[in-house]
């Protein structure tokens, strides 16, 4: 008897992030789905992205990372002068 596991990683770019606590992603991307654990020779790579686009379209395992916030720059500060003396 051959048995073969499969695993499935969600990788992110670089400004999106995994929802902590997903219930099908891991916090390292690992996929968890009732059909990879059941997975037989009868299953196929279609059904399965099926699967996942339905889970994850009603559940999207990942949120676009909020940009930080910039410092709003400060007006420049006037400058004083000596009004005292004449210009030439």
């Amino acid at each position: 008897m051959v048995v073969r596991f499969f695993f499935f990683f969600l990788l992110v770019v670089t400004d999106m992030a995994i929802k902590e606590g997903h219930r099908n992603v891991d916090p390292k991307g690992v996929i968890y789905l009732p059909y990879l654990h059941k997975w037989n020779p009868y299953c196929n790579l279609d059904e399965l992205l099926t699967f996942m686009s339905n889970i994850f379209s009603d559940d999207p395992p990942v949120y676009r990372k909020p940009e930080p916030q910039s410092q709003p720059l400060l007006p420049p500060m006037p400058v004083a002068r000596d009004m005292s003396s004449p210009r030439a």
